[in-house]
């Protein structure tokens, strides 16, 4: 079986202002079983290298020596073991968000068939007739809404005040308005896809 290689012993520990103890210090070296065993038992993923949990958890060590209260009712052995774990998971999510941030995209994902950028000016034409078409059916579909229907719209879509501002104008509940205003848009739907289908 091949022997875990393990980082040399000349560093001093560097992460969060750790920097009072070196990786061959007596109060580090005499918690390194525990580090072997907590990374034995829990795996931690494969987004880092074994080095790189030993690494961790060195750090996770050198931080519960430094960060250790013996005023508050926490055993130290229990303290050490959350520090070292804290250490190699946060080093791990660490790890798998840089690797998602610069894993290549996927070709075939990424490709957009209406991707602006393909579209020609035929296209965007076509496009911004289509969209001045739909805006002018939905103002015609609108007016034919009962008043108190159009006027609430109107203030929505037209004015672009919220429904909380007409609420305050009306004297009524906002959710009032907000019943009102999905009914309406419902009617609004309806007649306009029953107007297009009658051009078709």
């Amino acid at each position: 079986m091949a022997q875990k290689k393990e980082i040399g012993t000349d560093r001093t520990l560097h992460w969060n202002g750790v920097t009072n103890f070196t990786v061959d210090s007596d109060e580090v070296t005499r918690h390194i079983p525990l580090l072997k065993r907590m990374i034995k038992l829990y795996g931690y993923g494969s987004a880092l290298s074994y080095e790189e949990k030993f690494s961790a958890g060195l750090v996770g060590i050198a931080l519960a020596l430094e960060k250790y209260d013996p005023e508050k009712d926490v055993k130290f052995s229990y303290w050490i073991s959350y520090q070292i774990d804290c250490a190699i998971r946060t080093e791990s999510r660490r790890a798998a968000n840089q690797r998602k941030k610069h894993a290549l995209p996927d070709p075939d994902e990424t490709f957009d068939p209406i991707d602006e950028k393909s579209w020609s000016d035929r296209d965007r034409v076509d496009e911004l007739e289509e969209q001045r078409r739909l805006t002018q059916l939905a103002l015609e579909v609108i007016e034919t809404l009962p008043a108190r229907d159009r006027a609430i719209v109107k203030k929505m879509y037209v004015e672009g005040k919220t429904q909380c501002e007409i609420a305050a104008e009306e004297g009524v509940a906002q959710s009032w308005v907000s019943r009102v205003a999905k009914s309406a848009l419902g009617k609004v739907r309806r007649e306009m896809i029953r107007r297009m289908e009658r051009e078709k």
